[in-house]
């Protein structure tokens, strides 16, 4: 009796909704006579609720309950997410997982535990919707996923994911760090820079930084980086005497009778900066005490150029600085994440020119392998001891 019953129910829930539950108990006895009706359980549900339901039902009985999701993930661990790091260095961390999900025919996934998706929407996606749009929230649990080890020992050498194509489990989580490779994802570049076009009020404020008479100058942008609090301490500072003297032997370079050129200097300290190019930008009774050119760091024969300095941007302004108007770019923190991006986002014509890692080894060029962190497009700059005479202080390789 109790199966005929079973049977009416189904057939009533998947058949038609006018049919009345007295048609289907008629051949039963009524469910009043039942004892204790209430407790009667099918598929989960209790009987009593299934009759005062209205439909259709939620959970495993509804028509209108969505197919089963059966796309292959990818996660990784989002150790600089965790660790709130740099905006540098959890781009590299999402370019990453949106490369090598596309290498492996899987979808790009981030965890919502943790506060992981809140400290990515926060430093990364609320300036770059489209670029947060490449990737879904899941709650998918480590333990749901098998682990594989990926880029696990050392922050810059590229490990190829495709060696990865042969896992079929539906969910794969890769346990490694930084992922600071731009052959991660480097196939998909044109995808990656359209994502991370900054937004058009950073555009606008690269912009106003940079006066309507060095429009039609060739602009030199200098990447500069001191320590902040909050710095991890992995790679070193921008140091003041090279760069200030490679700058002045790039404005030399690219400075001809017919071309003007001017140098706009990006960093997170705009003192140090003030500092450094005092003599570029007009002597400031502030900073007076730095006014002697007899100073080792200033050159007696630097050339003529204007250097502007680009205080109070945001990080994500630079980029859009970097991306409308550097026709070259200097990075003198050679392992900076942040220096890197700014290089790789800028203008497709610029030139791109990085301080040799191995005058200042730091803990990440300790981890790295060359051809794996700098594209092979970018020009690495080598100093030995700077002298007075700057044409002997710099070379090419």
């Amino acid at each position: 009796m109790r199966s005929s019953r079973r049977f009416c129910i189904i057939v009533y829930l998947l058949i038609s909704k006018s049919y009345k539950w007295e048609n289907c108990l008629k051949d039963s006895k009524s469910i009043e006579n039942i004892e204790d009706t209430g407790e009667i359980m099918l598929n989960g549900f209790r009987l009593q609720d299934l009759k005062d339901a209205p439909f259709p039902l939620p959970g495993p009985l509804s028509l209108d309950m969505p197919l089963p999701d059966n796309r292959k993930t990818l996660q990784i661990s989002m150790f600089t997410a965790k660790k709130s790091m740099g905006l540098g260095q959890i781009l590299f961390e999402l370019s990453a997982l949106f490369g090598i999900s596309k290498q492996l025919g899987r979808v790009p996934t981030i965890n919502r535990g943790g506060g992981v998706w809140n400290t990515v929407t926060n430093a990364v996606t609320q300036h770059f919707p489209v670029f947060g749009s490449m990737f879904e929230m899941t709650d998918v649990e480590d333990s749901a996923a098998i682990n594989v080890n990926l880029n696990i020992r050392f922050c810059c050498k590229f490990e190829d994911p495709r060696n990865l194509k042969s896992i079929e489990q539906q969910h794969l989580l890769l346990n490694g760090v930084y992922f600071q490779s731009f052959k991660y994802f480097h196939d998909f570049q044109s995808e990656i820079r359209m994502a991370l076009t900054p937004p058009p009020d950073s555009a606008l404020r690269a912009e106003l930084m940079l006066p309507a008479d060095f429009r039609d100058d060739f602009i030199i942008c200098v990447h500069t980086k001191q320590p902040m609090i909050q710095d991890s301490g992995l790679s070193k500072p921008s140091d003041p005497i090279f760069t200030r003297r490679a700058t002045d032997y790039l404005v030399s370079k690219y400075k001809t009778p017919s071309k003007r050129v001017t140098v706009v200097v990006l960093g997170n300290d705009p003192i140090w900066s003030q500092t450094l190019f005092h003599d570029k930008i007009g002597k400031s009774n502030y900073f007076s005490k730095f006014n002697d050119s007899s100073d080792s760091i200033f050159p007696t024969d630097s050339i003529d150029y204007t250097a502007l300095l680009t205080l109070g941007l945001s990080p994500i302004d630079d980029v859009a600085f970097s991306r409308n108007f550097c026709d070259s770019i200097l990075l003198t923190a050679s392992t900076s994440s942040f220096g890197w991006w700014l290089g790789y986002l800028a203008n497709d014509t610029a030139e791109i020119y990085y301080r040799d890692p191995k005058e200042v080894p730091d803990q990440m060029f300790a981890e790295m392998r060359l051809i794996d962190y700098y594209p092979n497009s970018w020009n690495k700059l080598r100093s030995s001891r700077f002298d007075k005479k700057m044409k002997e202080s710099y070379n090419f390789e």
